[in-house]
């Protein structure tokens, strides 16, 4: 299951389930205003495999760069264009470049 991070549309996990990934939000799965490395250790516990995010800083985050988060992959997402138009662009980008978070990384995406 993915975890959609703060920073981005609450309702991209909406789009995603359209297109066949299992994802919750972080305020609907009890995370709210949770920084990095707190975020990152309760996606763990919760089973989560992916956090999309805006944040690339995920990179720098000393508990990541350990590996002690090596189950989970992160994936920066470069948004391109203004937020009203975000669920449209994310879904066309999707069908042509798929999100594919990698354990133990930061993908940057598209």
């Amino acid at each position: 299951m993915w975890l959609i991070d703060e920073n981005l549309n609450v309702r991209l996990h909406q789009v995603l389930n359209d297109l066949g990934v299992t994802a919750q939000s972080a305020s609907y799965a009890g995370f709210k205003g949770m920084k990095n490395g707190e975020l990152l250790s309760a996606a763990k516990k919760a089973g989560f495999t992916a956090i999309l995010t805006r944040d690339n800083l995920y990179a720098q985050d000393s508990g990541f760069l350990s590996g002690a988060f090596g189950d989970i992959g992160i994936v920066a997402i470069e948004v391109r264009v203004p937020q009203d138009t975000f669920l449209t662009w994310f879904r066309q980008e999707f069908a042509t470049n798929p999100v594919q978070p990698i354990a133990g990384k930061v993908v940057i995406w598209p």
